[in-house]
């Protein structure tokens, strides 16, 4: 299931009351909650921009209530230095808030460093294909909590694009309807480059 809107933050999604009743009503193993991008060093004169963690610790209180293991989608920054500072205070945070994090920034830095490979990102900083599958690797190592096999062999994989589509917050994806629906699958030597960024947040 996803509950999304665009641009939005933990803590105005948390004001519209939508994900409480969700938890209460379906059985999770996993919640993955993403907070404004760049959080929590964003810009604080925008609105979705909270200046500290009480909505995050409110949002992962309530996962953990409902039986669920949280995990943290950290995002991202395309500039390396920015990205490096914002890794350093989301895993302070993390340690902060004993939650586990899927650190996708530090795997995009390290994916692109080790394989000069800068084409992670559309114009609109959001993941392209590539970013994708990195992004996907992080949260499945972070949701495993063990390293992933370099030897990982994967068939075609299927993902809704959703940006764009209009998501509310106030219902589930599921029962909205998506923008389109792709599907492709990496060359081994692209994935065991994937694979490998993403287990160096282990």
């Amino acid at each position: 299931d996803l509950l999304a809107e665009g641009g939005i933050s933990i803590e105005q999604h948390l004001s519209k009351g939508a994900l409480k009743p969700k938890l209460t009503s379906t059985v999770y193993d996993f919640v993955v909650i993403q907070d404004f991008g760049g959080w929590p060093l964003c810009d604080t004169s925008f609105p979705a921009c909270s200046s500290n963690t009480a909505p995050l610790s409110t949002a992962i209180d309530l996962i953990r209530k409902s039986g669920a293991k949280p995990i943290w989608f950290s995002t991202y920054q395309s500039k390396p230095f920015r990205q490096r500072e914002l890794s350093f205070e989301s895993h302070r945070i993390a340690s902060q808030l004993e939650v586990d994090i899927a650190d996708i920034g530090a795997a995009m830095l390290d994916f692109s460093t080790a394989n000069e490979m800068t084409n992670i990102l559309l114009p609109n900083y959001h993941p392209n294909t590539l970013g994708s599958w990195i992004a996907a690797a992080t949260i499945v190592r972070s949701l495993v909590d063990k390293p992933l096999p370099e030897a990982l062999m994967l068939d075609s994989v299927c993902r809704q694009i959703w940006q764009g589509s209009g998501l509310s917050a106030d219902l589930l994806a599921s029962a909205q309807k998506p923008k389109d629906v792709v599907c492709d699958r990496l060359a081994p030597d692209l994935l065991l480059k994937v694979v490998r960024a993403a287990n160096k947040q282990g």
